[in-house]
């Protein structure tokens, strides 16, 4: 049965039909009692398509937070919300929509429902994500910057400490790479820097495994779980395969003027009763295994344990 509009009612109908966002009038019920046509430019469904389906469009993982936002609404714990959330387009397409909610009341202040507005924020959201993947990359690289590995091992340090399973850190350092970048200049230097981190990373093959830029020419490979004998065998085979790309580095003269790497490499293990420490030190430790293997010729790995005791009474 067709429903008689008010003039008001038919004022504000001409102004949602002028809207680029989706406009929808949503009953007690969460049932959809009007959609604006702007719903077929947004989201591909006509008003009549998307009638008897507009809840089956929002993403499974964010459906519960939407309905319990709704629901405060309905129950007048609140009077309006704004929330970023995924929907479905009719092609399939997931999007990014901010939806604006507002709580509708009778003349006589009983509840009516809810009006929503929804606008696409996909490139919004997309440009977000880009921003915030640029804070926790190296833009040389493209590797985690150092932002992003002292996150990770803080956390990989704590999990560790807490299931008392090893946890080892490997620094690497180009040899005689000022040299190489005086003689060479800084462009054949970045792409050498680049090839060495492409080693690194087809080394790391597990999800857990972190491989970053820790600074300059220094890199980094957190490998959560892996033991004494696992960070070492990593160690030289890294050694080994930049040895082998056969880069040419004249001032090198130590080791046949090609650029090879010097590896420092620590693990650390917690004993039941160990205190808390903090993950500073093991980076502390593999900078000191760093350091020795630079002092002692070069081109070689070095390791250092950390075994973290009990306090001794």
């Amino acid at each position: 049965m067709a429903v008689e509009l008010s003039k008001t009612d038919v004022d504000y109908k001409a102004l949602t039909e002028c809207c680029s966002d989706v406009v929808m009038q949503i009953g007690p019920d969460n049932e959809l009692i009007y959609v604006s046509p702007a719903v077929s430019d947004v989201l591909g469904w006509s008003p009549n398509e998307i009638s008897h389906r507009h809840m089956d469009i929002l993403y499974e993982e964010d459906r519960e937070r939407v309905l319990l936002s709704a629901a405060a609404l309905h129950s007048g714990r609140r009077q309006s919300s704004v929330s970023q959330f995924r929907v479905y387009r009719k092609d399939g397409k997931l999007i990014w929509v901010e939806g604006a909610a507002h709580k509708l009341t009778t003349t006589g202040g009983g509840a009516n429902g809810l009006v929503l507005s929804m606008r696409d924020i996909s490139v919004r959201m997309d440009l977000q994500e880009e921003l915030k993947s640029l804070t926790r990359t190296d833009g040389l690289t493209g590797l985690a910057n150092r932002r992003t590995f002292n996150e990770l091992l803080e956390k990989e340090w704590a999990i560790a400490r807490r299931e008392k399973t090893p946890l080892s850190l490997l620094f690497v350092n180009l040899d005689r790479f000022r040299f190489f970048n005086d003689h060479c200049g800084n462009q054949v230097g970045d792409d050498c820097l680049r090839d060495v981190a492409g080693v690194l990373v087809a080394t790391a093959r597990r999800p857990a495994d972190l491989v970053c830029r820790y600074g300059g020419d220094q890199l980094a490979l957190v490998l959560p779980r892996t033991h004494a004998d696992g960070v070492r065998t990593i160690g030289e085979y890294i050694r080994i395969a930049v040895e082998d790309l056969q880069i040419p580095n004249q001032g090198n003269t130590e080791h046949g003027k090609i650029l090879t790497l010097s590896v420092g490499a620590a693990t650390a293990l917690h004993q039941d009763g160990a205190p808390y420490v903090s993950w500073d030190i093991l980076v502390a430790t593999a900078s000191q295994a760093l350091a020795k293997a630079k002092s002692t010729g070069r081109n070689r790995v070095d390791f250092s344990p950390l075994v973290i005791k009990p306090a001794q009474l």
